[in-house]
């Protein structure tokens, strides 16, 4: 649930991160102002934040006060490319009023970044919203970066700031991952216009289909009242379909708590699509339900102990000693062979590269056709064969061509570029 005045911008930036990673989402927009949009495991939006923007705090230090220098997109990045080839990041302590002044900025966005991301894994992946059927979740809790600022932002959110200003380890860091996309928002809305285009024809398939077909079948619906568990997704049961008046078809549904109602056809679909989404409740486990083999082993322990220690050895035998079976070794996990290609290789080599991925069903074709390292972070650009465009990570990368070895038979162009 959006709030009434959220921003489409940031509505279509949520959309687009749950496609990439699945819920819950953490977005970062740094532009003229920079905002923070996040949602829990179900989807459901929790909010965010709303502040100025690099240039804006610039433009505020130099239209506010009387000796402050102006400084411009080109410094700022300038400054960054410096540190990040130099290795070494923008000194906490400044010596001179520009750094001063981008080193403040820099700190500002690394340290509210750094509270929102924890307060994000604590409330996001902590709540008792579930998570919905059939949608993804962000096991890698991987947040993300658009903007035209993203770049910067990128790195100031890494753990040790992307080494653009000095970092002072305090040990034990939550466990999260930066990535930037710069066409989040055109990931959003295309996100959206295909969902869209599959309900359409999943509603007609569906007013097709035989009436009796759709008794039986569970239904889900959204109602004001909450229960008790939080949840007020009330779920049911077809019981039958009927003739009403005018000759139209309308259904009786029967919610599990007792109550009844009649539905068109169009609302039965959205019924059931809803039920598509959210599933069965959610049953917290009791007792009861857990497995008994940890009480059954520690009985057998505990009397193989007492045992131990009351038999005594038969006259003429030694006391074998006790032995301690030691735990096997855990087996060396299996490196990618992709990753360790993407790891190992020259960048500029998966130029002409064929690679695809998949969106909300529909598997796209494209070719990695440059390597830019220009700016922090470098990225491949990739044209996809219906003229979309986009810039992969490294991580983007290694999905796109796991993607393609399991799916490049049905690549019209299969052969590969040289």
């Amino acid at each position: 649930g959006r709030y009434d005045t959220m921003g489409t911008d940031r509505l279509a930036t949520l959309k687009g991160a749950a496609h990439l990673n699945g819920h819950p989402v953490l977005v970062f927009d740094g532009g003229t102002a920079t905002t923070y949009s996040a949602t829990d495991c179900a989807g459901n939006i929790l909010g965010g934040g709303i502040g100025p923007g690099l240039q804006s705090k610039f433009r505020s230090l130099k239209n506010d006060t009387d000796s402050l220098p102006h400084i411009g997109a080109k410094d700022v990045i300038e400054r960054v490319k410096e540190a990040v080839e130099s290795g070494n990041p923008l000194p906490i302590f400044a010596t001179n009023t520009q750094e001063a002044m981008i080193v403040d900025a820099f700190q500002e966005f690394a340290g509210k970044g750094r509270n929102v991301i924890e307060a994000w894994l604590e409330k996001a992946y902590k709540s008792s919203a579930r998570q919905k059927a059939g949608t993804k979740l962000n096991t890698e809790h991987t947040v993300l970066v658009t903007g035209g600022d993203g770049d910067i932002l990128q790195l100031l959110l890494m753990h040790d700031h992307g080494r653009i200003i000095e970092h002072i380890d305090k040990g034990a860091e939550p466990k999260y991952e930066v990535e930037g996309s710069k066409h989040l928002i055109h990931y959003g809305v295309t996100a959206v216009l295909v969902e869209q285009v599959r309900l359409k024809r999943n509603r007609a398939d569906f007013c097709e289909a035989v009436n009796a077909d759709h008794v039986g079948q569970r239904v889900a619906k959204m109602f004001d009242v909450e229960a008790d568990d939080g949840d007020n997704v009330y779920r049911g049961r077809v019981v039958k379909v009927f003739e009403a008046e005018g000759g139209k078809k309308e259904y009786n549904i029967k919610y599990d708590d007792g109550d009844e109602e009649d539905v068109s056809l169009d609302t039965l679909f959205d019924l059931m699509e809803m039920y598509r989404v959210h599933g069965e409740k959610h049953k917290k486990s009791s007792k009861k339900d857990k497995p008994q083999r940890d009480v059954v082993a520690k009985k057998a322990e505990k009397k193989e102990a007492v045992l131990s220690h009351t038999e005594a050895p038969a006259k003429g035998v030694k006391k074998q000693p006790t032995v301690i079976e030691q735990p096997a070794a855990k087996k060396a996990k299996t490196m990618d062979p992709i990753a360790v290609k993407v790891n190992d290789s020259k960048p500029k080599s998966f130029i002409r590269q064929r690679v695809s991925k998949d969106f909300d069903g529909e598997t796209y074709f494209g070719t990695i056709v440059n390597y830019d390292e220009s700016e922090p972070p470098p990225f491949w650009h990739v044209e996809y064969d219906d003229g979309d465009e986009e810039d992969f990570s490294k991580k983007d990368l290694i999905r796109a061509l796991k993607h393609y070895e399991v799916h490049g038979d049905d690549d019209p162009n299969k052969k590969r570029l040289n």
